[in-house]
């Protein structure tokens, strides 16, 4: 999870460090997150509504990432290897 040194934390915000580890790409995905939902317009109750928008876009990106990258690679190693669906 997102527990990463404070010390990183603000650098990973304004860019000026490139997440490198699980933990400091956690932190982005997390701190982007947070500021799309109480980023507009001063917002400080969050619904239903607004939960299930930010995770329903964190599982279109999910999903592409694997549509785009993950499948071509494991369809590249069933060819190299064998397929285990027989």
């Amino acid at each position: 999870m997102p527990y990463i040194k404070q010390r990183d934390r603000e650098a990973l915000s304004d860019g000026s460090l490139f997440p490198y580890d699980e933990g400091d790409l956690a932190y982005v995905l997390t701190e982007k997150t947070l500021r799309f939902l109480y980023g507009g317009a001063g917002k400080t109750a969050l619904g239903f509504s607004d939960y299930a928008t930010a995770m329903g876009i964190i599982e279109c990106v999910k999903l592409e990432l694997y549509r785009r990258m993950v499948a071509p690679y494991e369809d590249k190693k069933m060819k190299e290897n064998g397929d285990v669906y027989e």
